[in-house]
């Protein structure tokens, strides 16, 4: 199983432990791997930052999903598609695209 020592709740006593069919590798290729600090956007356009890739499932699932991340719903994997990596250089996170870089007057 898979342990993330920077993200505490992990190793703590876990507050969602990993799903047991959680996998180190995803079933087809894409651009992540497991520890990548990624943000989620769902399909609303709604963006979570701070996510960590935490597995993959085993298999596709409905709609392309096959990546885990470290959410309150730990057991639903996401789409790929939803994903981007955040910076690795510590600077700011990327702006929510429904928040405006620079407020009307």
């Amino acid at each position: 199983m898979t342990t993330f020592k920077h993200k505490p709740h992990f190793v703590d006593g876990a507050k969602h432990h990993l799903t047991p069919d959680a996998q180190e590798t995803p079933p087809v290729p894409c651009d992540f791997k497991l520890g990548d600090k990624v943000t989620f956007t769902n399909d609303n356009g709604i963006a979570f930052h701070g996510h960590v890739v935490t597995g993959f499932s085993p298999t596709v699932e409905g709609g392309g999903r096959f990546v885990y991340l470290d959410k309150d719903s730990w057991w639903f994997p996401v789409r790929p598609e939803n994903l981007t990596k955040q910076p690795k250089d510590g600077s700011s996170q990327p702006a929510s695209p429904l928040v405006p870089a620079h407020p009307a007057r």
